[in-house]
């Protein structure tokens, strides 16, 4: 954490360091729809009876601050500018399936056995982020980057509940099995990713403007070393900018 906190005051004060006009600063907060790809039955340190888990999604704050400096037209005379950002980065999400466990014989016929079964990983990120945004049109820019992080805190909780016969429990004695919860040992401690967004001012002052963000990140690898786990966001935040 110390690395890339240092990395990030280093980058601002050589960015800020000669000429400041056209540089604006910036504090940002939104939501992550997480799309999580999986193949795995679990995390180690619980127990899984049968089927692997496919992913899930989840809804996941994010927040940060930064800087913004024009770079003047770049291709096609576009005016582009850099950004450089910190952010936190909430990249949960709830996997949550219904399966089939067999058949409760009574004494003239048989019921299925369903019941539901849970992993809900919970893994936040403290990132940095490299940008390009190149302006379209008047207030409305499109941007590339890529965002270099590190695992401040990854744990996940698993359960398995009866959901049919209302009667049925299991060789516990109680209708939930396979409970467990503690930390994610496979996660990865350094994540990389690529992004795309889009960015329109919608309210402007000589001092402060407002700007809607929507982005798109990608992981391009599996976030756990060993087991198969892909991530990809889409983002919706609002920015306050200081110019």
């Amino acid at each position: 954490m110390k690395y890339f906190t240092l990395v990030f005051i280093i980058s601002c004060v050589v960015l800020t360091a000669g000429e400041r006009t056209g540089t604006k600063y910036f504090f940002n907060a939104g939501l992550n729809y997480n799309m999580h790809n999986a193949d795995l039955k679990g995390f180690s340190g619980t127990e899984n009876c049968c089927d692997k888990f496919t992913g899930g999604n989840f809804l996941d704050p994010e927040f940060g601050f930064g800087m913004e400096l024009a770079m003047g037209s770049l291709l096609f005379d576009i005016p582009a500018s850099y950004v450089l950002q910190l952010n936190y980065n909430g990249m949960s999400s709830e996997y949550s399936e219904d399966r089939f466990r067999g058949y409760k014989i009574n004494e003239f016929d048989k019921q299925p056995i369903m019941v539901n079964h849970q992993l809900n990983p919970s893994i936040k990120l403290i990132t940095i982020g490299n940008s390009i945004y190149n302006e379209i049109f008047d207030g409305f820019t499109f941007g590339i980057g890529a965002e270099i992080g590190f695992t401040a805190s990854a744990s996940f909780t698993q359960k398995e509940s009866a959901i049919s016969p209302n009667d049925f429990k299991f060789s516990n004695g109680t209708r939930e099995i396979n409970t467990g919860s503690g930390t994610i040992e496979e996660m990865n401690s350094v994540i990389f990713s690529l992004f795309t967004g889009i960015r329109y001012e919608v309210y402007s002052t000589d001092n402060w403007t407002i700007r809607p963000e929507l982005k798109y990140n990608y992981v391009p690898s599996s976030i756990l070393d060993g087991k198969d786990l892909n991530v990809s966001q889409l983002s919706g935040s609002i920015s306050f900018v200081y110019n």
